[in-house]
Formats: structure tokens, sequence, C-alpha cells
């Protein structure tokens, strides 16, 4: 019976080393797994600032070519009422109104160039712009909300004689 029992007591010894090493190995590879976990998740968190601040800007761009649309468009209807009503008016860029356009305008135009030079690849960590992201679409809802707001309620920037 000794040898049986000294054959069990092997047998018990020998299935607890094997599941310790066993259950050493699954340890090892959750640890493994909590590391590159941890890795991943701060690569995610990095690349959506990144996406999140790319959108922020494209979002800003959109609205800054929607205003200087607008001010083009004012611009243009200050023209037609001036040459309308006084059909011999002279106007240069010297003109108080005019001058204040052309201000704003370029003002306009150069956040629009910074904006663009933020987002342009050669500015970001990334070579190319390869976010999947249609400017073309944000543009056309950015214009979309505007137009909806604007049959609300009439632009405050128009100028009036």
């Amino acid at each position: 019976m000794d040898d049986e029992e000294n054959k069990t007591s092997d047998k018990k010894e020998e299935f607890s080393r094997k599941t310790g090493e066993v259950g050493k190995k699954i340890l090892e590879y959750i640890d493994k797994g909590v590391v590159l976990s941890q890795k991943g998740l701060v690569s995610a968190g990095k690349a959506i600032s990144a996406f999140g601040d790319k959108s922020v800007q494209r979002i800003e761009l959109a609205q800054l070519k929607k205003k200087l649309s607008k001010e083009y468009y004012s611009l243009g209807k200050f023209l037609y009422d001036k040459f309308s009503t006084f059909e011999d008016a002279e106007v240069t860029a010297a003109d108080a109104d005019i001058k204040a356009f052309m201000e704003k305008i370029s003002k306009i135009q150069d956040d629009i160039k910074i904006h663009e030079d933020m987002l342009s690849p050669e500015s970001g960590d990334d070579a190319n712009d390869s976010d999947g992201f249609d400017d073309s679409d944000l543009e056309d809802e950015v214009s979309e909300e505007e137009t909806e707001a604007e049959t609300e309620t009439e632009p405050s920037d128009t100028v009036e004689e």
C-alpha cells in the first residue's frame, strides 16, 4: 500500500507542478495582454485627440469660408445699391465703406490661410491626411445650418445705407 500511496502522492505533486506551470503561463499572457492594452489605449487616445483637433480646425475653416462668402455678398449688395441709386457714383478703395469691407475680407482670408496651414500634411505628425474625412461634406453641412439660421434672422453684419 505504501507503494500505491507514493504513486498517488507523486501523481498529485506532478499534477500540482503542471497546473502551476500552466497557471504561471496564463498569468504571463494576461500580464502581456494588460501591457499591450495599455499601449494600445495610449496610441488610440493620441489618435483620437489628433482627429478631434483636426475636426475642429476643419469646422472653423468651413465657417470662415462661409463668412468670407457672406462678406463678398455684402460688398456686392452694397455696390449694387450704390450704383442703382446713383448711376454716376464713383467708388474707390479709399472710400470708408469699401475700406471696411476690404479689411474684413483681408482678415478672414488671413484666418483661412492660418487654418489651411494647420491642416496641411506638412504641419501634422502624419505625412498624409488619410483620416477619411471629406471637407466638402462638412462645408455643405455648415452651409445648410447657416442657411437655416439666416432664414430665421437677418445677418447682423450687412451694410445698409
